[in-house]
């Protein structure tokens, strides 16, 4: 089968776990990601009509571009960011998915955060808050700048992987005409 095109069918095995080293939060997923929100100032525009809000958002609010700034400045860059955490090994039918392919993997669940396993000097800047870490001293009442950090995991289900064979791997065809070179599906 070296160099050929497979389909290969049946529920992926993860042999390393992904790990989140700054939180130490680990899954039995194929990929695991982690989510950054900040508590900021949002410019809303409707027509002429110009109004602020505070909200979470995953990507920093540039307040010097708003029609009003006075008052309605946000923090900046997020200490943290987002992230996605491959596992080292999964394998399909005694084969090990390349990375292409475990990025195709479909599907995202919530993972809840292990408390117990967060670094100590996280635990104490993180409360736990419906399913995420978050740095509000009063949880359901954020302020400005505070930090929601979640995570979510790609299922271990059953999947079809058309890929070509490269050893004990399966990989994509370089120079594929699709710009694929291999196909996932549920």
């Amino acid at each position: 089968l070296q160099g050929r095109m497979v389909r290969v069918t049946g529920t992926p095995h993860v042999v390393v776990p992904p790990l989140d080293a700054d939180f130490n939060q680990q899954a039995d997923t194929p990929l695991l990601t982690r989510h950054v929100a900040m508590f900021q100032w949002r410019e809303l525009r409707l027509g002429d009509s110009v109004s602020y809000e505070m909200d979470w958002s995953d990507t920093p609010q540039d307040a010097s571009r708003f029609q009003q700034m006075n008052g309605h400045m946000n923090p900046g860059p997020f200490p943290v960011q987002g992230q996605r955490f491959a596992s080292e090994r999964v394998q399909l039918d005694g084969f090990t998915l390349d990375a292409a392919l475990l990025h195709a993997l479909p599907g995202s669940e919530p993972v809840a955060p292990d408390m117990k396993a967060l670094p100590g000097n996280l635990a104490a800047s993180f409360s736990l808050h419906d399913g995420a870490l978050v740095t509000s001293a009063t949880p359901g009442d954020p302020r400005l700048g505070d930090l929601r950090v979640s995570w979510t995991e790609v299922p271990v289900q059953p999947v079809t992987v058309i890929a070509r064979v490269d050893g004990d791997h399966l990989v994509a065809v370089p120079n594929a005409d699709d710009g694929k070179g291999y196909e996932v599906n549920v």
